[in-house]
């Protein structure tokens, strides 16, 4: 016990939250003071005790190895409310330290470790305790982010009707919207399905396997199905061409920009007047009719107007930065890829036109993310990954985004420092090509770490993250 006001109340208040070691604990000397104090004072209170010279002292003469040392492993969980696990060589589970369930002292040897929580997928994992660890009683963080439950099926499958209308008597002035009984299948039978992985299905390469499945003929024009058989764009008037919509909603984006993320049917149609047909609204050239394309309060269903990360998805949404997938969602959860963080970047700096041949063999021409890789490599912002290709698909990790705002904002002669910086409890954990953005984009504000105060380095940025990165990153400009 103590009073407050004694010897042992100093040494007390720099005991550290594992109760294991003294604050600072940048050296082992610290700690063993501290502890010999106590020790020390202990010994005092029941009689003679050498308290300045231990040499005499019973309990300075306890062999090394009937005391071994006690290295750990500390766990840093999200969402925090998982559960740890960790078993031995044995499978025999051990138990956590008494200062937190997510903290474990070990010996030496071999361990695994169950992460879980319902509603989310279990994480597993190993990790080794080394003669060396022991020894020096060294604790290891182990970073996990367990990811929600999501669709069971990792397909997805797209019906694709093609509907056009008998040239010869529509007098160029039918529109699906209103006319939809004029209009009949092209392709062989009434509709073709196909099936993607889900992070593959793009609405664009759904119709063009039912084109080809069917030997139709297409032109595709800066992303645009120009021609589709015997429909051409302008053919029936200035405003006819190819049009599309998903579960009957007419489509936002481009066909190449449209990701499916659950089974759907795709109507691409043919219409002698867009301007008359479905999704019109989105087209309007008067200013005094509101548009009802995107109303502000559902801009995206999977971002609610209480998501963490709503104002930040919602400013760059209404100034066209970011977009969704087209069937009302954003994709919140979803890793950000490559190539969209580029684009995403791209239209930040108003859509840059880059003089930057295109040298990557996986980055085809016109897509929508071939000029913005162009002119994020021409400004030193990403490199390919090697051998001819960029790999526009593979996603980014947080310390990986961080390095391209950095290079960003280097290309911008945006000043940035890491002084201030908060230091992250995982900041071992971070590349050496990325401590400084990191650290730069940390003092900046731009980037922040959990509630436990990690980064997080190696774990992948999802979309509301980037979101939140490059709103918080523009605030810089």
């Amino acid at each position: 016990e103590t009073s407050g006001k004694s010897l042992k109340d100093g040494i007390v208040l720099y005991a550290g939250e594992d109760r294991a070691s003294l604050v600072p604990v940048s050296t082992s000397l610290n700690t063993e003071q501290g502890f010999r104090g106590l020790v020390a004072m202990s010994g005092a209170q029941n009689g003679a005790y050498r308290v300045y010279d231990f040499s005499g002292n019973i309990a300075d003469r306890i062999p090394a190895e009937a005391t071994p040392s006690k290295a750990g492993a500390d766990f840093t969980v999200v969402p925090d409310s998982a559960t740890v696990t960790v078993y031995d060589s044995e499978g025999a589970s051990v138990a956590p330290t008494a200062v937190s369930d997510k903290s474990f002292n070990l010996d030496m040897g071999s361990y695994t470790y169950k992460v879980e929580k319902d509603g989310y997928e279990t994480a597993t994992g190993g990790f080794e305790i080394t003669e060396e660890d022991a020894a020096a009683a060294a604790r290891h963080t182990i970073n996990v982010t367990l990811v929600a439950v999501g669709p069971v099926n990792t397909t997805v499958t797209i019906t694709v009707k093609v509907l056009a209308h008998d040239a010869d008597t529509c007098g160029n002035a039918l529109t699906y919207k209103q006319n939809p009984d004029k209009y009949f299948s092209i392709l062989n039978g009434e509709s073709y399905a196909v099936t993607f992985d889900r992070s593959d299905a793009m609405a664009d390469q759904a119709l063009i396997a039912a084109l080809i499945a069917n030997d139709i003929e297409y032109e595709i024009r800066n992303g645009y199905f120009a021609s589709i058989g015997e429909y051409g764009e302008l053919d029936h008037g200035p405003n006819s061409g190819w049009l599309f919509m998903v579960n009957g909603v007419a489509s936002t984006v481009s066909a190449n920009a449209y990701h499916f993320t659950n089974d759907s049917e795709m109507v691409f149609f043919y219409t002698d007047d867009f301007s008359k047909d479905y999704g019109s609204e989105a087209w309007q050239d008067d200013p005094t009719e509101p548009s009802q394309s995107e109303p502000e309060a559902t801009l995206f269903s999977d971002v609610p107007t209480d998501h963490w990360a709503y104002e930040f998805v919602k400013a760059l949404a209404e100034r066209g930065i970011i977009k969704g997938y087209g069937d009302g969602t954003y994709g919140a959860k979803d890793p950000i890829a490559r190539r969209d963080i580029v684009v995403i970047l791209w239209r930040l700096c108003g859509e840059e036109e880059a003089q930057y041949a295109n040298d990557f063999t996986d980055v085809p021409e016109g897509e929508y993310y071939t000029q913005a890789i162009a002119w994020a490599v021409k400004n030193g912002i990403v490199n390919g990954i090697g051998g001819g290709k960029f790999d526009p698909t593979a996603s980014v990790t947080r310390e990986q985004l961080a390095v391209m705002l950095y290079r960003l904002a280097a290309s911008k002669g945006i000043p940035l420092s890491g002084e201030g910086a908060p230091e992250f409890t995982d900041a071992a954990d971070i590349s050496d090509f990325a401590v400084e953005a990191v650290a730069a984009m940390a003092a900046a504000g731009v980037i922040t770490g959990t509630d436990a105060g990690a980064f997080l380095p190696k774990e992948t940025a999802n979309r509301c993250e980037a979101a939140a990165m490059v709103f918080r990153f523009d605030a810089l400009k």
